[in-house]
């Protein structure tokens, strides 16, 4: 890949768009040992089998040597066989021994006390349970009427409970009748929406415009897990605020990535100019099975552009390895230098009317460019001038990572639009036109925003 930035930084979970993914403490769990419909032959002895979908873990008790390879493996799960000598000085007449037997591993380790009879052969399961984790997938729009603010939680789990500032309003999948009278709650498919009334004197409060969330929910093993959903320091609730989290369990062990973490990684590979890797963890997001219908046709396009930017810059590539072979055996004067080296030039100015702001290949290009001042066939050619005035859009005020299409009618729709630009971190945004256009929309927003070709800022 062209151009690598010279550090690379570390990227955090995030979400589906630049926020971190939040989860419960990992815990490991093992559970209590169940006795087999097996005899031993040895009466002095007693196996315990310790499954676990770990294959790096140490399994021992409190007097027995460690196994730390397993004996079996079958659909993932791998068999640790522990045998317990039990000598009768040990029994003193009595029918069970106390052990402990200690499970180690990377996530954590467990102790189980437990009664072992001689003769008789046991199991049981060392597992990472799943995170209950959520995503901020939160994208700058307005809503349907500017005197509200929404709130979305989405979820596959039918049995959430959700508080609001302390008080439930949701309990295990059912909206409760009784709620503050500037919230409403309503339920579509797999997603909760609180929309807030902005009309009442309770929004200057701070705790209206940053409440708090618990997401809470107890799995099939009777363990109640529990999230706290805040606010982030930019966010709060007003105008068109429009606010989105996906609730999930996110497997530790062996586990695919989320939806957002996907994208998340998408967006960070485009960054860093792997188009590559960011096509194919759109086309993975594109697949997933928490993948909205309404982003699969989006997705879709992030990915074929992907391809095309890496063919961009795959030709910068073999231009330039081209143009130093050539100077290497002809000398820098020799005519395909030149010509090697525009043909450089043009992919990064297309690159650059995508990425006007990468510095390596604007350094690139200049460099480029002042070599070939020097060359002979500079001279040669006849440079025709043409002024190209393009319309520049500059605004702030949305958040960061959301993607600019270029629309065509207020309709969103954004199977038919291009996509020419993306909001950065901060909000802020900056793009060219090539051609006029009366709309552009931002991803999230209801319908697309008008546009004359007289506007230079647009603002949030």
């Amino acid at each position: 890949m062209l151009l690598k930035r010279y550090l690379l930084f570390v990227l955090l979970w995030v979400y589906v768009f630049n926020v971190p993914l939040v989860a419960q403490e990992k815990i490991v769990k093992i559970t209590d040992l169940k006795e087999l419909n097996t005899n031993l032959s040895n009466a002095n002895e007693a196996i315990v089998l310790v499954k676990s979908a770990i294959e790096d873990i140490e399994v021992k008790t409190n007097m027995d040597n460690p196994i730390d390879k397993p004996s079996t493996t079958s659909n993932g799960v791998f068999t640790y066989k522990l045998v317990i000598r039990i000598g009768e000085d040990e029994l003193d007449g009595a029918k069970v021994v106390s052990r402990q037997i200690q499970v180690s591993s990377q996530y954590g380790n467990a102790n189980l006390k437990c009664k072992i009879a001689p003769g008789k052969q046991y199991e049981c399961f060392f597992n990472v349970p799943p995170e209950f984790a959520y995503a901020d997938e939160s994208v700058s729009g307005g809503l349907y009427a500017s005197s509200q603010a929404q709130i979305a939680f989405i979820s596959t789990i039918p049995t959430l409970t959700i508080n609001y500032n302390k008080r439930e309003v949701v309990k295990e999948g059912v909206i409760q009748a009784s709620l503050p009278t500037y919230l409403t709650v309503s339920k579509e498919d797999n997603t909760y929406f609180f929309r807030f009334a902005l009309d009442r004197t309770e929004t200057q409060t701070e705790s209206f415009k940053k409440p708090v969330f618990q997401i809470i929910h107890t799995d099939e093993t009777g363990e109640t897990n529990q999230l706290e959903i805040r606010l982030n320091e930019a966010q709060e609730v007003k105008a068109k605020t429009s606010l989105k989290y996906r609730i999930f369990y996110k497997n530790i062990v062996g586990g695919k990535d989320s939806f957002a973490e996907l994208i998340e990684k998408a967006r960070s590979e485009e960054e860093e100019k792997d188009f590559l890797s960011a096509a194919e963890y759109y086309r993975n997001a594109r697949k997933h099975t928490d993948c909205p219908k309404d982003q699969e046709t989006e997705l879709e396009a992030l990915m074929q552009e992907m391809y095309k930017w890496r063919k961009i810059d795959f030709m910068v590539n073999k231009f330039l390895s081209d143009a130093e072979r050539v100077e290497s055996t002809k000398g820098f004067t020799d005519d395909s230098v030149f010509i090697y080296n525009r043909g450089v030039i043009r992919c990064l100015n297309d690159l650059l009317e995508k990425y006007p702001d990468y510095q390596p290949y604007l350094e690139k290009k200049e460099e480029l460019e002042k070599k070939l001042e020097k060359h002979p066939m500079n001279f040669k050619t006849e440079v025709q001038t043409k002024i190209v005035h393009h319309q520049v859009i500059t605004g702030k005020g949305y958040k960061g990572g959301i993607d600019i299409f270029a629309a065509y009618s207020k309709k969103k729709n954004t199977k038919d639009q291009d996509r020419i630009g993306r909001t950065r971190s901060d909000g802020t945004f900056r793009i060219v036109l090539e051609n006029e256009l009366n709309y552009l929309y931002f991803y999230g927003d209801k319908e697309a925003t008008p546009i004359t070709p007289y506007t230079k800022v647009l603002n949030r």
